[in-house]
């Protein structure tokens, strides 16, 4: 779910500021497309009480500057640079726990053939609490 919440207490910015989180959006509908459920987010929302089923992403502003700056984008032109063959070999151990962006990018490439439908985000992800009903902002 794409939420309007920003993540407050967190600095959006920085050169020295890597936390963030990456994942596929369909511009059509706004769904979250290939973003995988890994077991140490499992582990985060059992320690904190979060809904599993209930995930939260907060787009940061300026996509293009921090993709650019994150190294997103050299990323997929990397591995558009690799033959149709070694793309498929790599897809195959693709996506890994805490490798977000090289996730989104190798989704994009291999796995949606670029399709103009679907674009890269960078920004916050996290849970709702199942005791509050707000937002723990485990990424960005």
């Amino acid at each position: 779910m794409l939420s309007s919440t920003k993540p407050k207490g967190v600095q959006v910015g920085g050169i020295n500021d890597c936390d963030h989180h990456c994942w596929i959006e369909d511009k059509n509908t706004g769904k979250v497309v290939g973003d995988k459920t890994f077991p140490s987010y499992h582990i985060t929302c059992s320690i904190r009480n979060l809904d599993i089923k209930k995930p939260h992403y907060y787009v940061w502003e300026n996509q293009e500057k921090w993709l650019k700056e994150r190294g997103v984008y050299k990323q997929v032109n990397l591995i558009k640079r690799f033959p149709e063959d070694a793309r498929k070999a790599m897809c195959k151990v693709f996506p890994r726990d805490q490798q977000c962006g090289a996730n989104a990018s190798f989704t994009w490439v291999c796995l949606l053939n670029e399709n103009s439908r679907f674009v890269i985000r960078i920004g916050s992800m996290g849970w709702e609490s199942k005791d509050t009903g707000k937002i723990f902002w485990e990424f960005g």
